[in-house]
This record gives structure tokens, sequence and C-alpha cells, in this order.
């Protein structure tokens, strides 16, 4: 009775053994890919603003849709305003500044505060919203 207790015991400190290194090879994986993800991201926003500052409205608007549809941060909205607004394309910024307001928001500015450094098409946008009662 006593070599199969030992026995039983020495096969779970095993099958912990084992747990616990999978249990971190997880994590290390998950962290790899987690940090691509983020690295990739980043590489498709400076892609878009790299489009939107040199006139390839139609590239940068596609390109911070396609991160809008994997993240849902309506930052990403304001920023295809903020790219057609840049290239001289009022009427469709103006309708982007207006879809980022329809968003919710976690943190919305207080009703008639024009969020900080908003752009001049924005802030009108925003003047002309119905505020919340």
């Amino acid at each position: 009775m006593g070599a199969a207790y030992g026995n039983r015991l020495q096969q779970r400190v095993i099958n912990m053994r084992k747990f616990g290194f999978s249990a971190v090879v997880t994590v290390v994986l998950l962290g790899a890919v987690l940090s691509a993800r983020a690295d990739s991201t980043e590489a498709k926003e400076r892609a878009a603003r790299k489009a939107c500052l040199s006139g390839n409205v139609q590239k940068g608007v596609e390109i911070l849709s396609e991160i809008f549809v994997e993240t849902e941060d309506p930052t990403l909205i304001y920023n295809q305003g903020r790219c057609f607004e840049q290239n001289g394309r009022h009427k469709e910024a103006i309708n982007r500044f207006r879809e980022y307001l329809r968003r919710p928001r976690t943190s919305a500015p207080k009703p008639r505060q024009t969020p900080k450094g908003t752009s001049p098409i924005a802030a009108r946008c925003w003047a002309k919203m119905p505020r919340p009662r």
C-alpha cells in the first residue's frame, strides 16, 4: 500500500509539472500573438496616416476601416474624418465626424463641451448635435 501511494503521489507531481509547463508555454505564446497583433495594428495606423498625408484618401480610409473592423475603436471613425478634412473633402469629413459623435463612448465629453484638439469642421458638427436631456 505504501509503494502504491508513493507511485500515485509521484505521478501527481509529474502531472502538475506538465500542467505548469503547458501553462507557461500557453502564456508566452499568447503574449507573442497579442504583441504581434498590436505591432500589426500600429503598422496599419502608420500606413493610414502616411496615405492620408500623401493625398491617398481612399487607401487611408480603407486601412482605418480595416482596423475599425478588428478593434471597434470609434477614434478610427474620427480619424477617417480627419483624413477627408486634410484633403479638402469636407462633406465626407462631416459625415464621418457625425458618425463618430453618434457612437457610444465610455468617456464622452460633457454635453456642451467640444473635445479638446477637435478640428474646426468636427467642432461645428459637435455644436450641431442634439444634446441628451
